[in-house]
């Protein structure tokens, strides 16, 4: 790609970072998936917990798969408005559902772990290299959680051109 392309082009579609989506949507449907499966006691050649009685952990599996569902729907609404050059609104939904999903796959893989308790970040259980890469997400240039909310915030509060500071 020339020097310069790829910049331009994620200003004039934003949603090209969506394609991340997957990925950690996945990390957090997987963290997901493995709650369930740890607190039923069906993790192959595991003992697992067998802890799902307390309404704690049942509250928990709840609130993940809540998250789990605003994720999905608020991707779902910006991948419809892709296009060049979106408008305001599809543009500002594009950032927020990019921090979103990778603020979510974190918050999903926190509530895992003090859910399912210390034990469950042995390495022998796939939640410690899920909770290591969904912190990527939201470390990963160009659209880091701080850019996405920068962003949001700056094009929420001034309009195309606008300033504070007067041209000289």
């Amino acid at each position: 790609m020339p020097r310069g392309t790829y910049h331009l082009a994620s200003k004039k579609t934003p949603h090209m970072f969506l394609t991340l989506f997957a990925t950690y949507f996945g990390i957090g449907q997987g963290a997901y998936d493995f709650t369930f499966q740890y607190l039923r006691g069906e993790i192959p050649g595991e003992q697992g917990s067998k802890s799902r009685q307390h309404p704690a952990k049942q509250y928990a599996v709840a609130e993940m798969f809540i998250k789990l569902e605003q994720i999905r729907a608020l991707f779902i609404r910006s991948i419809h408005e892709i296009k060049v050059n979106p408008g305001k609104s599809a543009k500002l939904r594009a950032y927020t559902s990019q921090y979103t999903t990778m603020e979510g796959a974190v918050d999903i893989c926190r509530q895992v772990v003090r859910t399912c308790g210390g034990r469950s970040m042995l390495k022998s259980f796939p939640l410690e290299r899920m909770y290591r890469d969904a912190r990527c997400g939201s470390l990963m240039f160009p659209w880091t959680a701080e850019a996405c909310l920068d962003r949001l915030g700056r094009e929420k509060l001034y309009e195309k051109g606008e300033s504070d500071f007067e041209n000289n």
